[in-house]
């Protein structure tokens, strides 16, 4: 009787096993191997100085543009101040270059007019020699007139020339000056840092007189999205397409599944873009399973707080293909 029970139980066991397995596997494909991500936003100066106003708080929500601390603009005021000089400068440089180009051109054409007036009168006195009412003196006189006027006018051409190269060098600094008065402008902007994104600031140590330079992170901002990165093993990856329904089950959430859905699958391991990749050509071989990230969509939003990094298990349900 009591074979007849044990063997009555074990096979009540073997059935239930068989049975919940059946039913994961049914189910879809599971791993607890993901984790809840944010993309970080690392913000740092644009300008170096001195922060003289810090309006952000430790896990303070910030919305985009808000300005989270200012750094002391006295230096980039100053440097706004020679950018407008120089400004000025090469604008009235450009201006009197223009003006020179103009009395250049009026000399031109007086010296125009002077040669054709040479050319007439040693015209007039070869016509008075050949007839005898002159004498070649004057016709000599005529022509050496003529000559200087003629090389005045030559000259009054190489200056024009010089004038106008010497315009469009004045007028080439202008566009420059604007340049950078422009870039001061900005710089003075940037001393005002403002969040990139709507989120919450976190390692957000600030401290008024604290030094920064151009480039430093001096806090981060975790967007409002979240989504779910898991990471399957490779053995799995035929049952998982992107559209596919997930359930998310988050740790800290416990008892509270949410609905999501597959983004995107990895286009490689986690071992391919670690640090120090594996090298299996050399030494000996033992295989491991690999794991390839999996990018999961939330499409029921918490109810409550998820911070970036918590523990889930993801589900991602079988659909007949």
């Amino acid at each position: 009787m009591r074979r007849v029970i044990f063997l009555v139980f074990a096979l009540l066991l073997c059935a239930g096993v068989g049975g919940f397995l059946w039913w994961r596997n049914a189910a879809g494909v599971s791993t607890d191997d993901a984790f809840v991500r944010a993309d970080l936003v690392q913000v740092g100066a644009e300008v170096s100085g001195r922060i003289v106003e810090v309006l952000v708080k430790e896990n303070q929500h910030v919305s985009a543009g808000d300005v989270l601390y200012r750094i002391d603009p006295k230096d980039i005021e100053l440097e706004v101040a020679q950018a407008e000089a120089m400004l000025a400068a090469a604008v009235a440089d450009a201006k009197r270059a223009e003006e020179s180009a103009a009395a250049t051109r009026s000399d031109l054409s007086v010296g125009k007019v002077r040669l054709d007036d040479a050319q007439r009168e040693l015209d007039r006195q070869q016509q008075l020699v050949t007839g005898g009412a002159t004498v070649q003196a004057a016709v000599d006189r005529a022509g050496t007139s003529r000559d200087v006027a003629r090389q005045s006018l030559r000259s009054a051409q190489v200056g024009l020339s010089a004038a106008m190269a010497a315009v469009e060098a004045a007028r080439a600094r202008v566009p420059a000056a604007e340049a950078a008065l422009a870039l001061a402008h900005q710089k003075l902007e940037n001393c005002e840092v403002r969040a990139p994104a709507s989120g919450v600031a976190s390692k957000a140590d600030l401290q008024v007189g604290e030094l920064v330079n151009r480039g430093q992170a001096m806090l981060a901002i975790v967007p409002d999205e979240r989504y779910v990165v898991a990471n399957f093993k490779e053995t799995s990856l035929s049952e998982i397409h992107p559209g596919d329904a997930v359930e998310i089950d988050v740790d800290a959430l416990s008892g509270h599944p949410l609905e999501g859905r597959v983004e995107s699958i990895g286009a490689g391991t986690g071992a391919v873009f670690s640090l120090l990749p594996a090298d299996n050509a050399s030494g000996n071989f033992v295989k491991v399973v690999q794991r390839v990230p999996v990018r999961i969509a939330f499409l029921t939003p918490p109810s409550e707080p998820m911070p970036a990094g918590l523990s889930a298990t993801v589900t991602v349900r079988r659909v007949a293909r």
